[in-house]
């Protein structure tokens, strides 16, 4: 079977290189009007000796003096490089994420962007032997030049031929091997006995890649499935009576009775199921988080710990620093605009957590003033293990304060059901677990009443430095500290 036509001209690139390296040298030719030293830099070419002496000699006219002092070089050798040669049917496998690029601002951003895996095929290992060869017609030039170059190569260069990151051939070296020193050139025929030729012998061990085949992952991480009823009362497809309310089957606002169907009015949520590798939960505490099986337990079946690198695999090849969790903290799970975001780093000393380093720029904005500490007001109290009451000091209460039984006598208060024992320390302050307290420089005072909040608060900690949120059913919490269910958090590589 043919195969199909490639050529990628890696030979020649290595050509260039040489070129590059070889003609950037320069000699000193003297001093100008002003006793400044004046230098020329000698060029190089590609061409094998032969051809460049009689190009010298003849050069299409009989007149043409000879442009020295130069350098050529041309290949006397390719040889198969037995000794580097490898498993000719390995296949590498390298897994690549692009950072996401923002078409409207023409910018890169922080998140993740289109994956690739590269399969990378063994290359060829081939050794090249290069012949520099420096032309000139005085002894000094000569002198410069190879004193220059021996200096260069002692004995060898490193070469990169690439900037691809995944090229595993980027890397060889160039190698002197031998000299051979000449007056009178020392090619068979074509001699300028007037042209003093030396030849300097280089290894140049290369390899000829095979094109790699690269494919865009398009991994399901999550499989969501609803479960919806349909109120079939409300609308009759097939029908232009009830709803509507003219025989063109279009009612008040415009709707077309199948616009009415196919609307998320019609359907009701009943259940909705959630599937991703390995149904597993997470705990975060802080930077630290660790990988929970799908009864949220520490351990598999057999008794070991939930492996972390195990479950990446499954993703592609984890990055430290720059792989990311992100955490999905609204009951919408396609809404991605309260992520938090995280970069993880590998512990190898505990298979079963992974360090994450929270973005903080993904915190939600406080929407509450933020308060010195949480505190028990029944334990700590001001001017004993609190700091001395001050205007602006705020705290929130695990605990609640209540006046104490005289002061309900005094006031004809009845018992509030969860209040717990006396706290006189605070003054006639009656507050409620969760509640926000704040001393205005007088009194002690309750500046956010739980039992009166329905959405979600978020507040700092100065004390902590953590986020803090608020809900009725939750009271306050630190976020996004606790137990995250598989769906609600996802693996960027």
């Amino acid at each position: 079977m043919a195969l199909a036509y490639y050529y990628d001209a890696q030979i020649r690139r290595y050509l260039i290189q040489l070129e590059r390296i070889f003609g950037n040298f320069q000699i000193k030719v003297g001093t100008d009007r002003n006793g400044a030293e004046r230098f020329l830099r000698v060029p190089a070419v590609y061409g094998d000796s032969d051809r460049m002496a009689q190009h010298l000699k003849r050069n299409n006219s009989e007149n043409t003096l000879t442009p020295v002092p130069f350098i050529s070089f041309y290949i006397t050798d390719i040889a198969i490089g037995n000794d580097r040669r490898q498993n000719p049917n390995f296949v590498g496998n390298v897994h690549i994420s692009e950072r996401n690029f923002d078409m409207d601002t023409n910018e890169y951003t922080e998140e993740a962007g289109k994956k690739y895996t590269v399969k990378r095929f063994m290359p060829v290992p081939l050794d090249l032997r290069i012949t520099i060869d420096i032309w000139s017609t005085k002894s000094d030039h000569l002198f410069q030049l190879f004193e220059q170059i021996a200096i260069l190569f002692n004995p060898d260069i490193n070469l990169q031929t690439s900037t691809n990151p995944v090229d595993w051939t980027q890397i060889t070296t160039l190698e002197i091997e031998s000299v051979g020193w000449s007056t009178q050139g020392g090619v068979p025929e074509g001699i300028d006995e007037q042209l003093n030729i030396t030849s300097m012998q280089f290894k140049l061990p290369i390899w000829l890649n095979p094109p790699a085949k690269v494919n865009r992952q398009k991994l399901i991480h999550t499989i969501v499935q609803d479960i919806t009823a349909v109120n079939l009362t409300l609308v009759d497809p097939f029908s232009t009576v009830g709803a509507f309310e003219n025989m063109l089957g279009v009612d008040a606002e415009g709707r077309t009775s199948l616009d009415i169907f196919f609307s998320n009015d019609q359907f009701e949520l009943l259940d909705r199921q959630i599937t991703t590798p390995g149904q597993h939960f997470i705990r975060i505490d802080g930077s630290t988080l660790t990988l929970l099986g799908p009864d949220q337990d520490e351990l598999d079946d057999e008794g070991n710990l939930w492996n972390w690198l195990d479950l990446l695999d499954k993703f592609g090849q984890v990055q430290d620093g720059i792989s990311r969790i992100l955490l999905r903290p609204t009951a919408d799970i396609e809404d991605t605009s309260f992520d938090f975001i995280g970069r993880i780093t590998v512990d190898p000393a505990n298979v079963n957590q992974l360090t994450w380093a929270l973005d903080l720029e993904t915190l939600p904005v406080d929407t509450v003033i933020s308060v010195d500490a949480v505190i028990d007001p029944q334990v700590h109290s001001p001017g004993d293990d609190l700091p001395i009451a001050q205007a602006g000091q705020r705290y929130i209460v695990a605990n609640a304060i209540e006046l104490s039984n005289e002061e309900k006598i005094i006031e004809n208060e009845a018992e509030v059901g969860d209040f717990n024992s006396p706290t006189a320390t605070w003054g006639n302050l009656i507050a409620r677990m969760d509640d926000i307290i704040e001393y205005n420089g007088v009194v002690w005072t309750v500046s956010f009443d739980a039992s009166l909040e329905t959405g979600t608060q978020h507040t700092t900690n100065n004390f902590t430095g953590k986020k803090l949120e608020f809900t009725l059913d939750r009271g306050w919490i630190q976020v996004p500290d606790g137990v995250w269910s598989p769906g609600f958090w996802r693996i960027q590589i």
